[in-house]
């Protein structure tokens, strides 16, 4: 929602929660009610130092949906393995081979997605610059570089 807004040209505040919560209980207010709560907030904003929202650059943006989908790869992948463990004591030699299948599906889907992240990275002069920098950092290797990146 916020992107959409910012996106449209409306400044765009967003605030910590928890931050507004402790407003709210130092003004005295109990309840959480939709009355309350928009009076709090606009209170809030006409009190204290807020900052308009600005969003991640979209290349920022691109590279943190590309890392979450491989990471999400990764963990089906852990599963498909932990369940070959499994079917392995039951000798079915059908589910061993539909596991076996989708294993390899999920590795080189990862492998084409870890693929798309280096060349996302490849085609923004910062992103590469940056990454370049954190992995001439002793113990920065390609995975935590794509994280700290994003």
């Amino acid at each position: 929602l916020a992107l959409y807004l910012h996106d449209r040209g409306v400044q765009v505040f967003v605030l910590n929660p928890a931050r507004v919560r402790e407003y709210a209980r130092s003004l005295g207010v109990q309840g959480k009610t939709d009355k309350q709560d928009s009076l709090v907030l606009a209170r809030y904003g006409a009190t204290q130092p807020v900052r308009p929202w600005m969003p991640e650059r979209r290349e920022v943006r691109e590279l943190k949906a590309l890392i979450a989908r491989h990471e999400a790869l990764q963990e089906d992948l852990q599963r498909e393995l932990n369940r070959r463990e499994k079917a392995v004591v039951s000798g079915n030699l059908s589910v061993l081979a539909s596991i076996d299948n989708l294993v390899k599906a999920l590795q080189q889907e990862a492998a084409r997605v870890r693929q798309d992240i280096d060349d996302h990275i490849d085609r923004h002069d910062d992103l590469k610059r940056d990454r370049a920098l954190l992995q001439s950092i002793g113990g920065i290797g390609e995975v935590l570089s794509r994280h700290l990146l994003a």
